[in-house]
């Protein structure tokens, strides 16, 4: 399973690099109630132009480091989702623990490679799966939600996905990708009596989606 994955991952990573690919991609930000269904506000753009990836996450030693969910009530806090480089390197192998998953209803016909942060580990992480077709071995995506977060927030209640693409010329992309943010207030008792503590108001989720990408050959699909 990891050599599957391993080997769309790779492809990912030496896309990026190349420089070759001109991409349009439309972005939106999203805002959501406390129950996380109904869009409160909601903008959207688009962008277009030379680009070395549509997608691009902190390095993995910084995550390894500081966890993927960083600062504090001054500076504000910042949630970090992994990409490519991140899930190939060695950094996320030895800070993560692998398994195979069955698919099941709209999984169906997929076979997972499951990880989840390696038993001891306290900083604030992800756990996901990476969806492998069962029929051509192929990777479609990565969904992962933050465990061990701080503030006393509930887990699995967010995270994102990223959906890979294979060209017909053999390259890989990042088709469309997707992050989603609690928005947080500090509960304060003003006699003192209680602890602060945290209550979600909302989510934000940020994300987007490559609409046409032109090489210097012309458009590719």
């Amino acid at each position: 399973l990891w050599e599957d994955a391993r080997e769309a991952l790779a492809a990912v990573k030496w896309t990026q690099g190349q420089h070759w690919y001109d991409y349009t991609v439309d972005m939106y930000e999203r805002d959501f109630g406390p129950e996380g269904r109904h869009v409160r506000h909601e903008r959207t753009w688009s962008r277009t132009g030379a680009s070395e990836t549509p997608f691009r996450a902190m390095p993995a030693e910084s995550l390894a480091a500081l966890g993927y969910i960083v600062g504090n009530d001054v500076s504000g806090r910042t949630f970090y989702a992994p990409d490519a480089n991140v899930l190939l390197g060695d950094t996320f192998l030895e800070t993560h623990c692998f398994t195979a998953r069955e698919g099941k209803d709209a999984d169906s016909g997929f076979v997972g490679l499951a990880f989840a942060p390696t038993p001891g580990r306290a900083l604030p992480d992800i756990r996901g799966v990476l969806w492998v077709s069962r029929r051509t071995a192929r990777l479609r995506n990565l969904e992962y939600r933050y465990v061990q977060v701080p503030y006393g927030l509930p887990e699995n209640q967010f995270g994102g996905h990223l959906d890979f693409m294979r060209l017909q010329n053999g390259a890989w992309i990042v088709l469309r990708w997707a992050i989603r943010m609690p928005v947080m207030t500090k509960m304060v008792d003003p006699t003192g009596r209680m602890t602060p503590h945290y209550s979600v108001e909302g989510y934000h989720e940020s994300g987007g989606q490559v609409s046409a990408i032109r090489s210097p050959r012309g458009a590719l699909p």
